[in-house]
């Protein structure tokens, strides 16, 4: 009502004469339902579909023609009574700047009771130095115009005070970090890997240095060390503002080497012994050409190396890639199905039931195209009645989701510790093993096969082989840590052996007993001092049962062997345990197991990780040591 309406009625009410009443305005065309309408930078009449977000003219004087044709054919207006899409996009920046903060309490004139600026200020500079994000958000108009509405007091620093407050803050978290502890326990293993990408930063290739060790309160550690930027030519540079190497790749290791063994970064801040080193499996940087090069520059005997364990899964996985045709057979059947749903990711995501399984959460997360089938397959599996795919699909989906699970299992960022190693390897030869058994053969085996040429048994006996060989070349490095759990001791590792590879199970077997004793003994010459100088050959150690001591320090093995295995129980804390139990009854025992456990599982960092090498990139830890 306007004012002269309002007049009228006043007027009405004091006896004065009765005004003609105004003609009522034409009623507004049922188009604009779909729309937002605003004005934009230039003072020109806009509408935003409700459902696509997309902009046009909305000149009435023009008519209204091409709204009602847009309506006609949204797509994103299809079925969305059952299937809601996505929100719209946000209004263009100038109708939200001109927006003012309400409701109640709220007020542009009064800061809030209790605000610390230069806290809150600090508070936003964490957000970003301890979680990676890029420091230009800062400068986004509509973050600005987001915290203006929060509070129109608050003034948002530049992006020049946030930088210098982020590298504060990134210096500062780590001297509040006692490395003392972290590595004056025992020995610590690396890992040494390739980031392909760092999201929002133009570096290319990364090589990264990461140290795991179990401290004396059996905390698990994981650490970025160093990184660098990997360059694909020869040469050494270097950005001395930011004190980011860039090596090329093939010198990496010489590089890593170097740095590891004399840089005061690492070596003399605090001296460790090395216990193992992970490298990638097809990557440029050869884990036991880096581990012999450590081992003559430190004098330090390193005890194993060996590829990262999630790279030897997916090398099995790649085994099972279907031929083209069929790949694309999939991914077409899956895209008429999720058409027909319609849907946001997340929508569908929670509609399909994978969810839970965080699925698909990052359909990029492995850049690997057996990944991408199995997403799809998983997805298939929802679309039809059980049972009521190709035999091929079942066989894929069967046999991907346990590999994608064991890879979840080994990059697991609360506790992923070692003895989880030799078990997935394990449970996915056993899924390969069953399956091949079922494969069908005869003159009709090709007509089950989607892998053009070739039989579902011949790739699927591809694939064990790949396991077999992977626990051939590996299995005494990760069989260690799988006898230090106390659920399994020896036992398992006799079981597993026994199936896989039946006559020649108990030379494995002997292997593996020969080098724990062998471990166990260089941890008795260590003492309390953590570290023997090398390992001692157990047949080069005599011991003598009449020395009571030597006989005590052998009891210790053998009764932590013979002792009955812990119990098997849903969330088992393989740490925890060692700490109350271990530590008392097997003391030099629990020694290994603390290093050994340590040795890192995959090469997926954890999220925390690549926060910390986004702002070492950025520079925040110059002079930080």
């Amino acid at each position: 009502m306007d004012m002269a309406d309002h007049e009228s009625i006043q007027g009405q009410g004091q006896g004065q004469p009765r005004q003609r009443p105004r003609k009522m305005p034409r009623r507004r065309s049922p188009v604009f339902e779909h729309f937002t309408c605003f004005k934009d930078a230039q003072g020109n009449d806009k509408a935003q579909c409700k459902h696509c977000g997309l902009q046009l003219g909305a000149n009435t004087k023009n008519g209204t023609s091409n709204l009602r044709t847009h309506v006609r054919i949204c797509k994103a207006r299809d079925g969305e009574s059952s299937h809601p899409t996505s929100s719209p996009l946000p209004l263009p920046l100038p109708q939200l700047l001109e927006l003012q903060p309400s409701g109640p309490g709220e007020s542009s004139d009064r800061e809030p009771a209790g605000l610390d600026k230069d806290e809150a200020s600090r508070d936003l500079a964490r957000m970003i130095a301890l979680h990676g994000y890029d420091p230009s958000v800062v400068e986004d108009d509509y973050f600005r115009s987001f915290v203006r509405r929060l509070n129109p007091q608050f003034e948002v620093p530049s992006r020049e005070a946030i930088e210098k407050m982020c590298a504060g803050i990134f210096r500062d978290s780590w001297k509040v970090l006692d490395f003392s502890n972290v590595y004056g326990s025992g020995k610590a293993s690396l890992a040494v890997g390739e980031v392909k990408a760092i999201q929002s930063l133009q570096t290319g290739q990364v090589v990264y240095v990461t140290s795991h060790s179990i401290d004396g309160h059996w905390n698990l550690h994981r650490v970025v060390e160093h990184v660098c930027v990997a360059l694909p030519v020869g040469g050494y540079y270097h950005v001395p503002l930011l004190r980011v190497p860039m090596v090329a790749l093939d010198d990496a290791v010489d590089h890593i080497t170097g740095y590891i063994a004399y840089e005061d970064q690492l070596a003399s801040s605090y001296e460790f012994d090395l216990f193992m080193v992970a490298g990638e499996m097809t990557g440029h940087i050869n884990h036991l050409e880096l581990k012999n090069c450590m081992e003559q520059k430190r004098e330090n005997k390193i005890y194993y190396s060996s590829t990262f364990i999630d790279h030897v899964l997916h090398s099995i996985a790649r085994c099972l890639l279907p031929d083209p045709c069929f790949a694309n057979s999939i991914f077409d059947s899956v895209d008429d199905y999720l058409i027909s749903l319609r849907g946001t990711h997340q929508e569908l995501l929670t509609q399909l039931g994978l969810a839970k399984l965080g699925l698909l959460d990052d359909p990029w997360e492995y850049g690997e195209s057996w990944y991408s089938c199995y997403c799809c397959l998983e997805i298939h599996a929802q679309a039809v009645p059980p049972n009521s795919g190709s035999y091929t699909k079942q066989l894929l989906h069967t046999l991907w989701r346990e590999i994608y699970r064991a890879i979840k299992t080994v990059s697991d960022s609360n506790r992923p510790t070692s003895n989880l190693c030799l078990q997935v390897l394990f449970k996915v030869r056993d899924v390969l093993q069953s399956q091949l058994s079922k494969a069908p053969d005869g003159a009709h085996a090709d007509n089950y096969s989607g892998f053009g040429n070739k039989s579902v048994s011949d790739v699927l006996s591809e694939a064990l082989e790949t396991v077999d060989k992977a626990i051939q070349d590996s299995y005494l490095v990760w069989s260690i840590p799988l006898v230090l759990d106390p659920r399994y001791k020896l036992r398992y590792i006799k079981d597993k052996f026994e199936g896989a590879f039946v006559s020649e199970a108990e030379k494995y077997v002997s292997e593996v007993r020969r080098k724990t004793k062998e471990l166990y003994i260089s941890y008795i010459e260590a003492g309390d001092e953590g570290d023997s100088g090398g390992i001692i050959e157990v047949e080069d150690m005599a011991v003598d049962s009449s020395n009571t001591a030597s006989a005590q320090a052998w009891d210790e093995l053998d009764g932590y062997l013979q002792d009955s295995p812990a119990r098997q129980t849903e969330g088992f804390d393989i740490l925890n345990w060692w700490k109350v139990h271990g530590s008392v009854q097997y003391p030099t025992v629990a020694r290994m197991a603390r290093d050994a456990l340590a040795m890192p599982t995959c090469s997926k960092l954890t999220s925390d990780q690549i926060a910390f090498i986004k702002s070492m990139l950025r520079g925040y830890n110059c002079w930080w040591r």
